[in-house]
Protein backbone atom coordinates (compact mmCIF):
# COMPACT_ATOMS: atom_id res chain seq x y z
CA UNK A 1 0.00 0.00 0.00
CA UNK A 2 1.50 2.98 -0.98
CA UNK A 3 0.90 6.98 -0.63
CA UNK A 4 2.75 9.05 -2.70
CA UNK A 5 2.46 12.85 -3.14
CA UNK A 6 4.34 16.06 -4.93
CA UNK A 7 2.61 18.65 -3.40
CA UNK A 8 3.34 20.95 -0.60
CA UNK A 9 0.33 22.82 0.62
CA UNK A 10 -1.06 23.70 3.98
CA UNK A 11 -2.81 20.34 5.18
CA UNK A 12 -6.33 18.70 4.30
CA UNK A 13 -6.86 15.62 5.46
CA UNK A 14 -10.28 14.26 4.33
CA UNK A 15 -13.37 14.38 6.77
CA UNK A 16 -12.60 17.70 8.40
CA UNK A 17 -15.08 20.04 9.81
CA UNK A 18 -15.28 23.93 8.39
CA UNK A 19 -13.07 25.07 11.33
CA UNK A 20 -10.18 22.81 10.64
CA UNK A 21 -10.23 24.19 6.52
CA UNK A 22 -10.12 27.56 7.98
CA UNK A 23 -7.17 26.65 10.30
CA UNK A 24 -5.02 25.03 7.59
CA UNK A 25 -5.84 28.17 5.10
CA UNK A 26 -4.88 30.37 7.85
CA UNK A 27 -1.32 27.74 7.95
CA UNK A 28 1.81 29.58 7.07
CA UNK A 29 3.11 27.02 4.12
CA UNK A 30 6.37 27.04 6.34
CA UNK A 31 6.92 26.82 9.58
CA UNK A 32 10.51 28.97 11.77
CA UNK A 33 11.22 28.23 14.92
CA UNK A 34 14.45 29.21 17.00
CA UNK A 35 17.08 26.56 18.79
CA UNK A 36 19.11 27.03 21.41
CA UNK A 37 22.17 28.20 19.32
CA UNK A 38 19.87 30.03 17.11
CA UNK A 39 18.29 32.11 19.92
CA UNK A 40 21.76 33.42 21.98
CA UNK A 41 22.65 34.32 18.13
CA UNK A 42 20.08 36.28 17.62
CA UNK A 43 20.29 37.89 20.65
CA UNK A 44 23.74 39.01 20.54
CA UNK A 45 23.28 40.18 17.03
CA UNK A 46 20.63 42.75 18.39
CA UNK A 47 23.50 43.73 21.24
CA UNK A 48 26.08 44.21 18.43
CA UNK A 49 23.57 45.96 16.23
CA UNK A 50 22.19 48.41 19.43
CA UNK A 51 26.39 48.88 20.32
CA UNK A 52 26.92 49.80 16.57
CA UNK A 53 24.14 52.65 16.40
CA UNK A 54 24.64 54.13 19.83
CA UNK A 55 28.56 54.30 19.59
CA UNK A 56 29.07 54.60 15.24
CA UNK A 57 31.84 52.23 15.83
CA UNK A 58 33.02 50.66 11.50
CA UNK A 59 34.09 47.64 12.87
CA UNK A 60 30.93 46.96 14.96
CA UNK A 61 29.08 47.67 11.72
CA UNK A 62 31.21 45.03 9.84
CA UNK A 63 30.33 42.41 12.29
CA UNK A 64 26.89 43.52 12.70
CA UNK A 65 26.50 42.79 8.94
CA UNK A 66 28.55 39.57 9.05
CA UNK A 67 26.26 38.43 11.25
CA UNK A 68 23.18 39.74 9.64
CA UNK A 69 24.52 37.83 6.49
CA UNK A 70 24.82 34.61 8.63
CA UNK A 71 20.64 34.33 9.46
CA UNK A 72 19.95 35.24 5.68
CA UNK A 73 22.21 32.57 4.47
CA UNK A 74 20.85 30.22 7.05
CA UNK A 75 17.44 31.08 5.79
CA UNK A 76 17.94 30.19 1.93
CA UNK A 77 20.32 27.29 2.38
CA UNK A 78 17.33 25.65 5.06
CA UNK A 79 14.77 26.84 1.98
CA UNK A 80 17.15 24.71 -0.20
CA UNK A 81 16.99 21.52 1.37
CA UNK A 82 13.42 21.43 1.87
CA UNK A 83 12.48 22.27 -1.56
CA UNK A 84 11.34 20.16 -4.26
CA UNK A 85 10.77 17.05 -2.19
CA UNK A 86 8.37 14.02 -3.10
CA UNK A 87 7.37 11.24 -0.59
CA UNK A 88 6.00 8.03 -0.56
CA UNK A 89 4.86 5.59 2.34
CA UNK A 90 5.17 2.09 2.66
CA UNK A 91 2.42 0.69 4.68
CA UNK A 92 2.24 -3.20 5.92
CA UNK A 93 -0.84 -5.29 4.41
CA UNK A 94 -1.38 -6.51 8.04
CA UNK A 95 -1.30 -4.49 11.00
CA UNK A 96 -2.34 -5.42 14.54
CA UNK A 97 -3.45 -3.04 17.61
CA UNK A 98 -0.82 -2.88 19.94
CA UNK A 99 2.20 -4.18 18.29
CA UNK A 100 4.53 -2.36 16.06
CA UNK A 101 4.26 -1.68 12.97
CA UNK A 102 6.98 -1.01 10.38
CA UNK A 103 6.36 1.88 8.43
CA UNK A 104 9.28 3.35 5.68
CA UNK A 105 8.82 6.78 3.58
CA UNK A 106 10.70 7.60 0.89
CA UNK A 107 11.89 10.80 -0.19
CA UNK A 108 12.60 11.52 -3.22
CA UNK A 109 14.70 15.00 -4.44
CA UNK A 110 13.46 16.47 -7.66
CA UNK A 111 16.21 18.83 -7.76
CA UNK A 112 18.67 18.83 -10.72
CA UNK A 113 22.23 20.00 -9.43
CA UNK A 114 21.74 20.88 -5.46
CA UNK A 115 21.47 17.75 -3.25
CA UNK A 116 19.40 17.97 0.53
CA UNK A 117 21.63 17.48 3.40
CA UNK A 118 20.55 17.00 6.81
CA UNK A 119 16.30 16.83 7.02
CA UNK A 120 14.46 15.06 9.19
CA UNK A 121 11.07 13.31 8.36
CA UNK A 122 8.33 12.59 10.63
CA UNK A 123 4.54 11.02 9.40
CA UNK A 124 1.70 12.93 10.98
CA UNK A 125 -1.81 11.05 11.86
CA UNK A 126 -5.25 12.90 11.30
CA UNK A 127 -6.95 12.45 14.71
CA UNK A 128 -9.77 14.22 16.22
CA UNK A 129 -9.92 15.56 19.65
CA UNK A 130 -12.48 14.57 21.38
CA UNK A 131 -12.62 17.25 23.65
CA UNK A 132 -12.49 19.86 21.10
CA UNK A 133 -15.70 18.56 19.51
CA UNK A 134 -17.38 19.37 22.76
CA UNK A 135 -16.67 22.53 23.88
CA UNK A 136 -19.20 24.66 21.97
CA UNK A 137 -18.21 28.03 20.29
CA UNK A 138 -16.05 29.07 23.49
CA UNK A 139 -14.14 26.23 22.19
CA UNK A 140 -14.18 27.57 18.67
CA UNK A 141 -13.20 31.00 19.82
CA UNK A 142 -10.48 29.99 21.46
CA UNK A 143 -9.10 27.74 18.32
CA UNK A 144 -9.03 30.73 16.27
CA UNK A 145 -7.67 32.79 18.67
CA UNK A 146 -4.64 30.06 18.60
CA UNK A 147 -4.84 29.41 14.81
CA UNK A 148 -1.24 29.57 14.34
CA UNK A 149 -0.88 26.40 16.55
CA UNK A 150 -3.07 24.53 14.36
CA UNK A 151 -0.82 22.02 13.56
CA UNK A 152 -1.45 20.32 17.45
CA UNK A 153 -4.83 18.73 15.95
CA UNK A 154 -2.67 16.28 14.33
CA UNK A 155 -0.57 13.71 15.80
CA UNK A 156 2.73 12.99 14.99
CA UNK A 157 5.07 9.86 14.58
CA UNK A 158 8.42 9.46 15.27
CA UNK A 159 11.41 11.56 13.72
CA UNK A 160 13.55 10.06 11.59
CA UNK A 161 16.97 11.39 10.15
CA UNK A 162 18.25 11.73 6.63
CA UNK A 163 21.49 12.66 6.58
CA UNK A 164 22.24 13.03 2.85
CA UNK A 165 19.74 12.91 -0.20
CA UNK A 166 21.29 13.57 -3.87
CA UNK A 167 19.84 15.18 -6.40
CA UNK A 168 17.12 13.06 -8.83
CA UNK A 169 17.35 10.19 -6.10
CA UNK A 170 15.57 8.26 -3.11
CA UNK A 171 16.42 7.75 -0.15
CA UNK A 172 14.14 5.73 2.50
CA UNK A 173 13.60 5.89 5.61
CA UNK A 174 11.73 3.49 8.12
CA UNK A 175 10.25 4.00 12.01
CA UNK A 176 7.99 1.59 14.33
CA UNK A 177 4.67 2.79 15.38
CA UNK A 178 2.31 0.86 17.35
CA UNK A 179 -1.54 1.85 17.04
CA UNK A 180 -3.55 1.82 20.18
CA UNK A 181 -6.89 0.45 19.02
CA UNK A 182 -8.23 -0.61 15.72
CA UNK A 183 -9.87 0.27 13.11
CA UNK A 184 -9.53 2.63 9.79
CA UNK A 185 -5.33 4.85 10.76
CA UNK A 186 -5.86 8.05 8.66
CA UNK A 187 -2.42 9.52 7.76
CA UNK A 188 -2.23 13.29 6.87
CA UNK A 189 1.14 14.41 5.79
CA UNK A 190 4.93 14.04 6.13
CA UNK A 191 6.69 16.48 7.65
CA UNK A 192 9.98 17.57 6.59
CA UNK A 193 12.01 19.74 8.78
CA UNK A 194 16.13 20.72 8.66
CA UNK A 195 18.20 22.57 10.62
CA UNK A 196 21.04 23.31 8.09
CA UNK A 197 23.36 24.55 7.81
CA UNK A 198 24.11 26.65 10.91
CA UNK A 199 21.11 25.06 13.41
CA UNK A 200 20.16 28.39 14.21
CA UNK A 201 16.73 27.61 13.44
CA UNK A 202 14.34 24.51 12.55
CA UNK A 203 12.16 25.11 9.58
CA UNK A 204 9.54 22.95 8.52
CA UNK A 205 7.10 22.06 5.89
CA UNK A 206 4.54 19.59 5.13
CA UNK A 207 4.02 17.39 2.42
CA UNK A 208 0.16 16.39 2.04
CA UNK A 209 0.27 12.40 2.09
CA UNK A 210 -3.32 11.43 3.03
CA UNK A 211 -4.05 7.41 3.00
CA UNK A 212 -5.63 4.93 5.13
CA UNK A 213 -4.51 1.65 6.51
CA UNK A 214 -7.03 -0.41 8.39
CA UNK A 215 -5.68 -2.04 11.64
CA UNK A 216 -6.67 -5.24 12.69
CA UNK A 217 -7.67 -5.90 15.99
CA UNK A 218 -5.02 -6.98 18.74
CA UNK A 219 -3.86 -10.57 19.19
CA UNK A 220 -5.35 -12.57 22.16
CA UNK A 221 -5.24 -16.15 23.03
CA UNK A 222 -8.06 -18.29 22.50
CA UNK A 223 -8.92 -20.15 25.79
CA UNK A 224 -7.55 -23.70 25.80
CA UNK A 225 -10.63 -25.08 27.29
CA UNK A 226 -11.81 -24.06 23.56
CA UNK A 227 -9.13 -25.20 21.93
CA UNK A 228 -9.21 -28.34 23.16
CA UNK A 229 -12.63 -29.32 22.27
CA UNK A 230 -12.80 -27.80 18.78
CA UNK A 231 -9.35 -29.39 18.43
CA UNK A 232 -11.00 -32.86 18.74
CA UNK A 233 -13.37 -32.05 15.75
CA UNK A 234 -11.77 -33.64 13.26
CA UNK A 235 -12.86 -33.62 9.50
CA UNK A 236 -16.36 -35.92 8.57
CA UNK A 237 -17.17 -38.38 5.88
CA UNK A 238 -20.05 -37.21 3.74
CA UNK A 239 -22.08 -39.85 1.55
CA UNK A 240 -20.88 -38.06 -1.71
CA UNK A 241 -18.12 -39.28 -3.58
CA UNK A 242 -14.90 -37.22 -3.59
CA UNK A 243 -11.52 -37.03 -1.66
CA UNK A 244 -11.36 -38.84 1.55
CA UNK A 245 -10.01 -42.10 3.21
CA UNK A 246 -13.71 -44.08 3.86
CA UNK A 247 -14.60 -46.30 0.93
CA UNK A 248 -17.74 -45.28 -0.77
CA UNK A 249 -18.12 -47.58 -4.00
CA UNK A 250 -16.84 -49.24 -6.95
CA UNK A 251 -16.86 -47.69 -10.63
CA UNK A 252 -15.73 -48.22 -14.10
CA UNK A 253 -12.15 -47.07 -14.50
CA UNK A 254 -12.06 -43.54 -16.74
CA UNK A 255 -8.45 -41.99 -18.15
CA UNK A 256 -7.23 -39.65 -16.20
CA UNK A 257 -7.90 -42.04 -12.85
CA UNK A 258 -5.38 -42.71 -10.72
CA UNK A 259 -4.11 -46.16 -10.86
CA UNK A 260 -3.46 -46.73 -7.48
CA UNK A 261 -7.19 -46.72 -6.79
CA UNK A 262 -7.96 -49.53 -9.22
CA UNK A 263 -9.54 -52.33 -7.66
CA UNK A 264 -7.78 -55.26 -8.53
CA UNK A 265 -9.63 -58.36 -7.14
CA UNK A 266 -12.51 -57.28 -9.29
CA UNK A 267 -10.31 -57.15 -12.49
CA UNK A 268 -9.74 -60.58 -11.64
CA UNK A 269 -13.33 -61.37 -11.08
CA UNK A 270 -14.99 -59.51 -14.14
CA UNK A 271 -11.75 -58.78 -16.31
CA UNK A 272 -13.00 -54.95 -16.49
CA UNK A 273 -11.07 -52.38 -14.79
CA UNK A 274 -12.60 -50.69 -11.50
CA UNK A 275 -11.77 -47.86 -9.65
CA UNK A 276 -12.41 -47.66 -5.79
CA UNK A 277 -13.76 -44.21 -4.96
CA UNK A 278 -14.25 -42.46 -1.64
CA UNK A 279 -16.50 -40.83 0.61
CA UNK A 280 -15.99 -37.27 0.76
CA UNK A 281 -14.14 -35.50 3.84
CA UNK A 282 -16.01 -32.01 4.89
CA UNK A 283 -14.10 -29.61 7.22
CA UNK A 284 -15.28 -28.62 10.08
CA UNK A 285 -17.45 -25.54 10.45
CA UNK A 286 -17.23 -22.96 12.99
CA UNK A 287 -19.52 -19.64 13.48
CA UNK A 288 -18.22 -17.05 15.68
CA UNK A 289 -20.71 -14.65 17.10
CA UNK A 290 -19.84 -11.16 18.06
CA UNK A 291 -22.16 -9.66 20.60
CA UNK A 292 -21.55 -5.88 19.71
CA UNK A 293 -24.60 -4.56 21.17
CA UNK A 294 -23.33 -3.47 24.72
CA UNK A 295 -27.09 -1.84 26.27
CA UNK A 296 -25.78 -1.45 29.69
CA UNK A 297 -22.55 0.52 29.49
CA UNK A 298 -21.77 2.61 32.57
CA UNK A 299 -18.21 3.45 31.81
CA UNK A 300 -14.87 3.34 29.69
CA UNK A 301 -14.34 -0.23 31.22
CA UNK A 302 -17.17 -1.47 29.20
CA UNK A 303 -16.46 -0.61 25.68
CA UNK A 304 -12.83 -2.12 26.66
CA UNK A 305 -14.49 -5.46 27.51
CA UNK A 306 -16.43 -4.81 23.99
CA UNK A 307 -12.76 -3.96 21.89
CA UNK A 308 -11.34 -7.55 23.62
CA UNK A 309 -14.34 -9.58 22.46
CA UNK A 310 -13.57 -8.27 19.06
CA UNK A 311 -10.22 -8.74 19.41
CA UNK A 312 -10.40 -12.64 20.91
CA UNK A 313 -12.93 -13.02 18.29
CA UNK A 314 -9.94 -12.47 15.86
CA UNK A 315 -7.64 -14.37 17.21
CA UNK A 316 -10.43 -17.00 16.99
CA UNK A 317 -10.86 -17.33 13.73
CA UNK A 318 -7.17 -16.95 12.78
CA UNK A 319 -6.48 -20.15 14.95
CA UNK A 320 -9.55 -22.00 13.75
CA UNK A 321 -8.69 -21.01 10.29
CA UNK A 322 -4.85 -21.93 10.36
CA UNK A 323 -6.31 -25.42 11.69
CA UNK A 324 -8.02 -26.02 8.46
CA UNK A 325 -11.66 -25.19 9.57
CA UNK A 326 -14.31 -23.59 7.58
CA UNK A 327 -14.84 -20.12 9.92
CA UNK A 328 -17.41 -17.48 9.62
CA UNK A 329 -18.58 -14.37 11.46
CA UNK A 330 -22.00 -12.75 12.23
CA UNK A 331 -22.94 -9.94 14.68
CA UNK A 332 -25.36 -7.53 14.99
CA UNK A 333 -25.41 -6.03 11.39
CA UNK A 334 -23.13 -8.46 9.80
CA UNK A 335 -22.82 -12.18 8.59
CA UNK A 336 -20.13 -14.08 6.80
CA UNK A 337 -20.52 -17.62 5.50
CA UNK A 338 -18.03 -20.27 6.75
CA UNK A 339 -15.12 -20.61 4.29
CA UNK A 340 -11.40 -21.28 5.04
CA UNK A 341 -8.37 -19.45 3.41
CA UNK A 342 -5.64 -16.75 3.95
CA UNK A 343 -8.02 -14.22 1.47
CA UNK A 344 -11.08 -15.73 3.69
CA UNK A 345 -8.96 -14.51 7.26
CA UNK A 346 -7.94 -11.39 5.65
CA UNK A 347 -11.96 -10.43 5.13
CA UNK A 348 -13.19 -11.85 8.26
CA UNK A 349 -10.19 -9.33 9.81
CA UNK A 350 -11.18 -6.88 7.97
CA UNK A 351 -14.69 -7.20 8.67
CA UNK A 352 -13.66 -7.14 12.84
CA UNK A 353 -11.59 -4.07 12.50
CA UNK A 354 -14.45 -2.08 10.91
CA UNK A 355 -17.47 -3.83 13.22
CA UNK A 356 -19.11 -1.05 15.38
CA UNK A 357 -19.61 -1.37 18.79
CA UNK A 358 -23.37 -0.16 19.77
CA UNK A 359 -24.50 1.30 23.11
CA UNK A 360 -28.04 1.35 21.48
CA UNK A 361 -29.38 -0.54 18.76
CA UNK A 362 -29.80 1.41 15.39
CA UNK A 363 -33.59 1.63 13.81
CA UNK A 364 -33.66 -1.51 10.99
CA UNK A 365 -30.75 -2.66 12.25
CA UNK A 366 -30.76 -6.73 13.28
CA UNK A 367 -28.89 -9.64 13.80
CA UNK A 368 -28.11 -11.92 10.89
CA UNK A 369 -26.57 -15.79 11.19
CA UNK A 370 -25.38 -17.84 8.61
CA UNK A 371 -27.72 -20.73 7.13
CA UNK A 372 -28.37 -23.52 9.38
CA UNK A 373 -27.19 -26.23 6.83
CA UNK A 374 -23.39 -23.96 6.44
CA UNK A 375 -22.79 -22.34 9.94
CA UNK A 376 -21.83 -25.30 11.80
CA UNK A 377 -20.58 -25.16 15.62
CA UNK A 378 -22.10 -22.16 16.64
CA UNK A 379 -19.79 -19.82 19.16
CA UNK A 380 -20.88 -16.85 21.27
CA UNK A 381 -18.48 -13.80 22.40
CA UNK A 382 -20.01 -11.39 24.38
CA UNK A 383 -17.98 -8.57 26.90
CA UNK A 384 -19.61 -8.10 30.24
CA UNK A 385 -21.18 -4.88 29.52
CA UNK A 386 -23.46 -6.59 26.38
CA UNK A 387 -27.31 -7.44 28.09
CA UNK A 388 -27.78 -11.14 27.55
CA UNK A 389 -28.87 -12.58 24.32
CA UNK A 390 -32.22 -13.25 23.01
CA UNK A 391 -33.36 -14.54 20.50
CA UNK A 392 -31.27 -16.24 17.37
CA UNK A 393 -30.09 -19.86 17.13
CA UNK A 394 -28.99 -22.34 19.81
CA UNK A 395 -25.37 -21.21 20.65
CA UNK A 396 -23.23 -24.09 21.77
CA UNK A 397 -20.84 -22.12 23.87
CA UNK A 398 -20.67 -18.35 24.97
CA UNK A 399 -17.42 -16.86 26.12
CA UNK A 400 -17.72 -13.87 28.24
CA UNK A 401 -14.59 -11.18 28.12
CA UNK A 402 -13.66 -8.44 30.50
CA UNK A 403 -12.13 -5.48 30.05
CA UNK A 404 -8.34 -6.77 31.21
CA UNK A 405 -8.78 -9.66 28.40
CA UNK A 406 -10.07 -12.23 30.46
CA UNK A 407 -12.35 -14.71 29.33
CA UNK A 408 -14.79 -17.29 30.56
CA UNK A 409 -16.33 -20.26 28.62
CA UNK A 410 -19.68 -21.67 29.31
CA UNK A 411 -20.38 -25.01 27.79
CA UNK A 412 -23.94 -26.35 27.03
CA UNK A 413 -24.55 -29.75 28.12
CA UNK A 414 -23.22 -30.89 24.81
CA UNK A 415 -20.13 -29.73 25.01
CA UNK A 416 -19.16 -30.77 28.43
CA UNK A 417 -20.30 -34.43 27.31
CA UNK A 418 -17.89 -33.96 24.22
CA UNK A 419 -14.90 -32.54 26.53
Amino acid sequence: MNQSSFLSAPLAPAGQTLLDRILRLLQPPRTLRFTAEGRNFTIITLVVGFAAVNTGNNLLYLMLGLMLSTIVLSGILSEQMIRRLAVKREIPPRIFAGEETLIRIAITSGKRVIPTFAIEAEDVFNEKDPERMRRGITGWILEILRWTRAEDLLRHGMKRFLLHVPAGETRTIAYKHVFPRRGPARFAAVSISTRFPFAFFRKARYLEAPGEALVWPAKRAAPEQFQRWLGRQGEVSTAEPGAGLEFHSLRPFRPGDDARAIHWKSFARRRKLMTREFEREQRRRLTICVNNECTGVTGPSDLDSAEEAIALAASIASWAIGNNYETGLCALGLVVDPAAGEAHLTHLMNCLARLDVYTQRPAGLAWRFPPEDRAGSLVLISPSAASAFRGGPAFECEIRVDAKGGARVMMTQAWREAA
